[in-house]
């Protein structure tokens, strides 16, 4: 939501700049890693890696923490900042975070002695009214209070699947086991940054339109533009693929 509120402010032109843009050590193959690839999770920044090659940009998804480093350095050099560490509440306030009034949050960095993260740049952490909010923020497709704080197409590709053609690792080095295989998805379920029912294979059952972001500690949010709900949970146990919160939401919703 960052990199699409920099674009809709015209600091970044589109998702298909290059990173190299605003991150000098990106070289060589690396180089053509866009916006798009690191939200998608699919830079390549892992590879090679044990019997995998090294990849292009854009042909294998893996999760992995090196995305949002090289994510994060970049937004904060698009608002001014030298790099992450440099004041980057300033970078989200300015991006959105006050437009939409988002207040219950927190954000801790690698050199906080609070920060439990593994390398991943940044954590933040919100309350559920926070959560609900950044929900609400996509339902509206983008808008808040009269004013397009992201584009529209950004959200409508969000809770979208965004990695059709693309190999998979779910076993990655630098966010270890995620619990899947290439069998049962052989193409992740996922748009930017976010878990998507695009397929029916994530919520089996469920309506398609069912989308969600996923935070350490079981925090959730997910929606349906569909059906116009928001639900945001902390401290949510892993769910099934079948009768897990959608199913519920979905069920009452249609009676």
């Amino acid at each position: 939501m960052t990199v699409a509120a920099a674009v809709q402010q015209g600091w970044i032109p589109s998702l298909d700049q290059s990173l190299a843009v605003w991150n000098a050590g990106l070289r060589d193959r690396y180089a053509a890693v866009t916006w798009r690839h690191v939200i998608t999770q699919s830079s390549g920044f892992d590879y090679p890696y044990g019997a995998f090659p090294a990849y292009p940009p854009g042909k294998m998804w893996t999760y992995s923490d090196l995305n949002p480093i090289q994510m994060c350095n970049a937004l904060a050099r698009v608002y001014g900042l030298e790099d992450y560490y440099d004041d980057y509440t300033r970078v989200v306030k300015q991006a959105y975070f006050d437009a939409i009034g988002l207040r219950g949050w927190k954000l801790l960095i690698r050199r906080d002695p609070a920060y439990h993260g593994v390398n991943d740049a940044i954590r933040f952490s919100f309350d559920l009214e926070d959560m609900g909010r950044l929900g609400l923020l996509v339902l509206a497709r983008g808008n808040w209070d009269g004013k397009q704080i992201v584009p529209k197409g950004f959200v409508e590709a969000l809770e979208t699947k965004q990695t059709h053609g693309m190999s998979v690792n779910y076993d990655g080095p630098n966010d270890g086991d995620l619990g899947y295989t290439a069998d049962e998805f052989p193409e992740p379920p996922y748009g930017y940054m976010t878990w998507v029912n695009t397929d029916g294979d994530l919520l089996h059952g469920a309506d398609r339109s069912w989308a969600y972001a996923s935070g350490a500690g079981g925090n959730r949010t997910i929606w349906n533009h569909k059906f116009g709900i928001v639900f945001a949970v902390q401290g949510a146990g892993r769910w099934p693929r079948t009768n897990a919160a959608p199913h519920t939401l979905e069920k009452h919703i249609r009676k």
